[in-house]
């Protein structure tokens, strides 16, 4: 609970740090009177609004600004779950698996890191975030008296009641909801594409917990390189821009399933190649290097255009709409059962 709370708090700093960055920040343009020429005065023809082009660029600059900050934000992250991944593992290594305590400790050490990052960050070196401040008062004098217990339910009912106004909003706002629709889709191909082949892994090619763990760093390891490497060498090397870079990332990642079905479509691959269709563990390993890498990617631009979609001053409860992952599993349980039979 506290872990999907900081993400969602976190997250909405990032529209946040874009808007008050140095460079979205234009500076009005303050002219005396003896200074002021034809070119400064306002006319007829002078344009109340900006021009188009104009508007896409600063929204462009906008995204590629969100897609920077999220990209380092996301590298800084995975390099942390990896040294805490080599740290458990070095545990379970070193005390053996049927230890009971070998399990434990991995366990405290990720709930000890996360509480002593978290805990210097949040209110020590974060400034606040812009808004009115959370009211601790009722319109009733006897609500506002009812003490610690009743203070704590006011604030439960209004985060409900701001969950139910912001999927209301939601429904109003065409991008957001096109946006929202597309990630949860995407964000469950993702998901059930890690899932099924966990469980390829154990029961086809009978992989052993060493070489399951080994994949889990190969995918964390290569989403390290793709959450940098994307907004920062490769997208500036494409000339693309945030989108069409998404639309790429999305693109790439849906050949991986066709890879794996390969043998169906060609039923003598492995006759005549020797391999082909994930029928060899190198396969697997080559195809999360390559998971993880487009899916490092996927995750810095999907937040960084997400980021651009939310309305001013509503950053945290947006960002609380596509965080729950406990949607995604039910779509992918029932897959895997009948080849288990």
């Amino acid at each position: 609970m506290f872990y999907g709370a900081g993400n969602v708090l976190l997250n909405a700093y990032l529209p946040v740090f874009v808007r008050n960055h140095p460079s979205m920040r234009v500076e009005p343009v303050i002219e005396s009177s003896r200074a002021s020429t034809s070119a400064s005065v306002t006319t007829e023809a002078t344009p109340l609004l900006p021009s188009l082009t104009s508007l896409e660029e600063e929204a462009e600059k906008a995204n590629r600004l969100a897609a920077h900050i999220s990209s380092r934000g996301m590298v800084f992250g995975y390099i942390a779950a990896l040294v805490l991944q080599g740290t458990a593992l070095g545990t379970i290594y070193f005390l053996g698996v049927d230890n009971p305590i070998a399990l434990k400790i991995p366990i405290f050490l990720a709930a000890t890191w996360w509480a002593g990052f978290m805990y210097p960050t949040v209110p020590f070196w974060l400034k606040p975030r812009p808004g009115p401040p959370l009211s601790t008062t009722s319109s009733r004098t006897g609500a506002a008296r009812g003490g610690t217990t009743r203070r704590v339910l006011r604030y439960i009912g209004f985060g409900w009641k701001q969950i139910w106004h912001t999927i209301k909003e939601v429904g109003r706002l065409r991008e957001v909801r096109i946006y929202l629709i597309s990630w949860f889709l995407l964000s469950d191909g993702v998901i059930t594409m890690s899932a099924l082949a966990i469980i390829y892994a154990k029961t086809s090619l009978q992989l052993t917990p060493a070489g399951l763990a080994l994949i889990s760093a190969t995918a964390l390891i290569m989403n390290v390189l793709g959450a940098y490497l994307w907004p920062s060498v490769i997208a500036p090397k494409l000339r693309l821009s945030v989108v069409p870079t998404m639309k790429l990332l999305i693109s790439l990642m849906a050949c991986l399933p066709g890879y794996a079905m390969l043998g169906m479509i060609w039923p003598g691959i492995v006759d005549t190649l020797g391999w082909g269709g994930l029928t060899n563990a190198w396969e697997l390993y080559c195809l999360a290097a390559v998971f993880g890498f487009l899916a490092g990617g996927v995750n810095v631009y999907g937040r960084a255009i997400f980021s651009e979609l939310i309305p001013s001053g509503k950053e945290s409860t947006f960002f609380s709409v596509p965080i729950p992952s406990w949607n995604h599993p039910p779509l992918s349980i029932p897959v895997p059962f009948p080849t288990l039979s």
